[in-house]
């Protein structure tokens, strides 16, 4: 089984080990453990987590001298089943293990005699021989998971020292680059940036490197600086056209690259509105939608090219567009910003229309397009009353209102407005508010006066 194991004929271990087991003749015999380990062993190379867990598990307390490989193997099915701490827990049972174990080999190895020569070779490679690969990989295991776990400190600590610790592991250029991504996490983005950019030539990990970079430009942009921060958003945009790229690239061959190269794509989109162009963040939102490679983000991606079209000032596009996403994803998410969006765009429409002084059929045609205005921010704010749109609904709803002399609505659906939200976009509620109340004050006073 072990050498059916080293030259990747994995099926055929498995089912020679699982005959060796399930043998009653074998029950008892001294191999009976080795065969369930190579079970275990094979079945996680055939990705069959559930049986390779409980074939592994089987082989507790692991006193074995293949036990420590198999605590890694068992950690490596809790992690690749979203176990965290099952598998934080067999990683450093295996750090730990290896560490009291080469200890004690030291110590025997320091009376020779006493060892059969099998046995002394055994002990001499455990104590002055290089680590074995999945020691190793249970320290760069144990970094990943408090990565994962949004410890990036302890995540990059550990990072570090696995790189120290095996600069000729096949993982050190991966442990860089979860370095890059930790400091990027940390806000320590110049040196993210130092760390992420070299691994940008690997055709292997060039997306991410330079998706995280582009991340790092766009952090350290000070935004109170227009100049540097246009160019720190223009870095990141070219960074991340070249990572869509090398997904691409990666995609013919790598169905997770495939995926991240429809990510990368929303994200170009998301920064290229940062700067405002939002014509050209539409287009690679259309792009993401056609090539769909991530069918979970869709609707995040038509929802983004709705809120794009409507900055572009194409509010017919972005209504047909928000049409579309309804009939589509009724039950997404997404759907309370997509009729705050439509809303918008039927005020903004209806106010470009008031300043057009050869509008013709002026007072009814106004009358219909901040009427449905109204409607379109109604709903958006009874179906979705929670959204952090809804402020904003409220508050379209009250200046639509406004803008048709209904007074008392407009008082109704601004005064709906909490207090301490009237910032930022809201900061005119109080205005209109007041102005509202007054007029109707006025209204009231020449009413008694006749």
């Amino acid at each position: 089984c072990d050498m059916l194991l080293r030259t990747g004929q994995a099926a055929e271990a498995a089912r020679r080990a699982a005959a060796f087991v399930a043998d009653p003749a074998m029950s008892k015999s001294r191999y009976r453990q080795l065969g369930m380990y190579h079970l275990g062993h094979a079945r996680f190379q055939l990705k069959q987590y559930l049986p390779a867990g409980k074939a592994l598990s089987r082989l507790a307390p692991f006193k074995q001298d293949f036990g420590l490989h198999c605590r890694y193997l068992l950690g490596r099915v809790h992690h690749l089943s979203a176990e965290r701490p099952e598998a934080a827990a067999q990683y450093k049972a295996v750090l730990d293990g290896y560490a009291d174990r080469k200890k004690a080999a030291e110590q025997a190895l320091r009376n020779p005699a006493a060892l059969k020569p099998p046995r002394r070779v055994l002990l001499e490679r455990l104590a002055r021989g290089p680590e074995p690969d999945y020691v190793m990989r249970a320290s760069f295991y144990t970094a990943l998971g408090h990565a994962e776990n949004g410890r990036y400190a302890d995540a990059l600590a550990g990072f570090a020292a696995f790189v120290k610790r095996s600069p000729k592991s096949p993982l050190v250029p991966e442990a860089q680059l979860r370095q890059g991504i930790c400091q990027a996490q940390l806000r320590k983005f110049p040196e993210a940036i130092v760390i992420l950019q070299p691994l940008a030539a690997r055709p292997d990990m060039a997306d991410r490197a330079l998706r995280w970079t582009a991340r790092s430009h766009v952090g350290a942009a000070d935004a109170k600086n227009a100049q540097t921060y246009a160019q720190a958003i223009t870095n990141a945009i070219n960074c991340l056209r070249q990572a869509a790229d090398r997904a691409g690239q990666l995609a013919r061959t790598d169905p997770t690259a495939k995926v991240r190269r429809g990510d990368i794509l929303i994200e170009l989109g998301d920064t290229m509105q940062l700067l405002r162009q939002y014509p050209q963040a539409a287009a690679v939102y259309l792009q993401a939608l056609k090539e769909n490679n991530n069918p979970q983000r869709a609707d995040e991606a038509m929802q983004r090219r709705v809120t794009a079209l409507h900055f572009a000032g194409d509010y017919k596009g972005s209504d047909n567009l928000c049409v579309q996403f309804e009939r589509t994803y009724a039950r997404s998410t997404l759907l309370g910003a997509v009729l705050f969006r439509k809303a918008e765009n039927a005020y903004l429409t209806a106010t470009a229309a008031a300043k057009n002084p050869a509008l013709a059929n002026r007072k009814k045609e106004l009358a219909r397009l901040f009427g449905e205005a109204v409607r379109r921010y109604a709903r958006a704010v009874k179906k979705y009353p929670d959204s952090k749109y809804a402020n904003l609904a409220r508050g379209g709803l009250g200046a639509s209102h406004y803008r048709l002399g209904a007074y008392a609505e407009a008082i109704e659906a601004l005064s709906a407005v909490p207090e301490p939200d009237r910032t930022g976009e809201l900061t005119a509620v109080d205005y209109l508010l007041a102005d509202c109340i007054i007029r109707t004050l006025s209204r009231d006073a020449r009413d008694a006066v006749q």
